[in-house]
């Protein structure tokens, strides 16, 4: 049985490529036809591509497909044997008509550069190199009178001391310790301390967002591996230039109440553009621990939602079977987290499985700790986390796994927050990325910093040690 359909397309003066087409005959001259047979009844090939002649000088004006189909054979199924040829629904032919020169038959323009929330066609650039500026308040206290003023002087200035203000590096940071009996000892009673001095031996240096920060704490002696963070309040933020040599005086923006009782730890830090020369105030030398410094010239990456990550060596990744540790700095951008999916290490096995991933967080305020796949899926650990915790603010997180004793864990700050068991898939990492997802998708937005990972779930004691190392 054979059936015949006929099929008309009408179009004015395109340039065509058409998938059937078959043994061309020769270019006739304008107004004559062209009959291009394509696939014949005994032809072995069931689709193909093929062109049409190819001459600038000619133009088609109309082109009319006939199709003629008919089941192998001839033979037409019936009731008693279906499978004989063809029944009801078994005839299927797919024409295209393509023209490689456009785009479906469309002439389209599109912009070179698109400016993001902007309808201009029209914009202006620079060859300069343009920079992103943060601007901060500060505050500048001038006393015009004083009533009446008590002042206490605790320890004994007789040493050049380099610190707090280092400014032969761009930057610093310090903390002192004053134990309240020596502050009782030296005069100073409960209530509100409105200023600082310190006697400036090497004038005319600026400190530029001179930072002083006072909290009161208990400890009697300063930890490197376990340093006070958080809790300060902030009483002085001033570009500072110390124009002479003799005691300079710090008017605090804010007072700080002291009670009388509690130790007092002092905060100075800075950031100038460029290395200057050293800044050096008189101090002692205690004989315990009492200050913690750091001027180490220190950058991190700032992810701000485009393809910037970290591509990680691959060498390490055969020694993580059945232990890990991933431990990391961020700082999560407070308008864009937790609006937005995040992703800030994820990496895969030979097969493109999910072998670790974490979720710093995700949109829904959770931090997921993902890690080893059996191919079925892959263990996970999760933990809602507050705001302060992921935006707004340094925080160090660490997640473990040790799929021996089935535990996984995740710590913030040093402190475990989460722990589960059962998570017994073992780890097998191809390949891995910081920053975002594998493939490019959610973006860490914020700031990240001392990214490690090792081949040993850490203990609680060791995450303390690296967090400030």
């Amino acid at each position: 049985m054979v059936r015949n359909y006929s099929l008309l397309l009408l179009s004015i003066k395109i340039f065509v490529t058409v998938i059937l087409a078959f043994n061309m005959q020769s270019i006739a001259a304008t107004g004559d036809t062209t009959v291009v047979q394509t696939l014949r009844f005994d032809s072995t090939m069931r689709a193909g591509v093929f062109l049409f002649p190819t001459d600038t000088t000619k133009t088609y004006e109309k082109i009319i497909m006939l199709y003629s189909m008919r089941c192998k054979g001839g033979l037409i199924s019936t009731s008693a044997e279906r499978n004989k040829g063809c029944g009801e629904w078994d005839y299927n032919c797919y024409t295209y008509i393509v023209d490689s020169s456009q785009t479906d038959s469309l002439r389209i323009v599109q912009n070179s550069h698109l400016i993001s929330n902007s309808a201009d066609t029209v914009y202006k650039y620079t060859n300069t190199r343009v920079w992103s500026y943060m601007q901060f308040k500060q505050q500048d206290v001038i006393y015009t009178g004083i009533t009446s003023e008590d002042s206490a002087s605790a320890g004994a200035g007789i040493s050049a001391l380099s610190n707090p203000f280092n400014t032969a590096n761009s930057l610093g940071r310090s903390q002192y310790l004053w134990r309240a009996s020596e502050l009782s000892a030296s005069g100073l009673t409960a209530g509100n301390i409105t200023g600082l001095r310190l006697d400036v031996l090497s004038p005319g240096n600026t400190i530029n967002n001179l930072r002083i920060k006072i909290k009161s704490t208990t400890q009697t002696l300063l930890d490197e591996n376990n340093p006070e963070t958080i809790g300060f309040t902030e009483v002085y933020f001033l570009n500072t230039t110390l124009t002479s040599a003799g005691k300079h005086r710090f008017n605090f923006k804010t007072p700080f109440n002291w009670n009388g009782t509690s130790n007092i730890i002092v905060d100075f830090s800075f950031n100038n553009s460029t290395n200057g020369i050293s800044t050096t105030v008189k101090g002692y030398n205690d004989t315990i621990n009492k200050g913690l410094i750091s001027s180490q010239q220190d950058s991190y990456l700032n992810g701000n939602g485009s393809l910037s990550y970290i591509d990680i060596n691959p060498s390490s990744f055969p020694l993580i079977t059945d232990k890990i540790t991933v431990a990391i700095w961020v700082f999560g951008d407070s308008l864009r987290i937790p609006a937005n999916n995040t992703s800030i290490l994820e990496g895969d096995d030979i097969n493109n499985q999910r072998q670790i991933n974490i979720h710093l967080p995700w949109s829904d305020s959770n931090i997921y700790w993902d890690c080893g796949n059996d191919g079925a899926g892959y263990d996970r650990l999760s933990v809602t986390g507050s705001s302060t915790q992921i935006k707004g603010r340094w925080n160090f997180w660490a997640f473990t796994k040790n799929a021996t004793t089935g535990i996984m864990e995740i710590y913030l700050n040093g402190q475990l927050v989460i722990s589960g068991s059962g998570k017994t898939k073992l780890i097998d990492i191809r390949k891995m990325v910081a920053g975002m997802g594998i493939d490019g998708s959610y973006p860490y937005l914020g700031g990240y910093d001392e990214l490690s990972i090792w081949n040993k779930n850490l203990s609680s004691a060791t995450i303390k040690q690296i967090m400030n190392r």
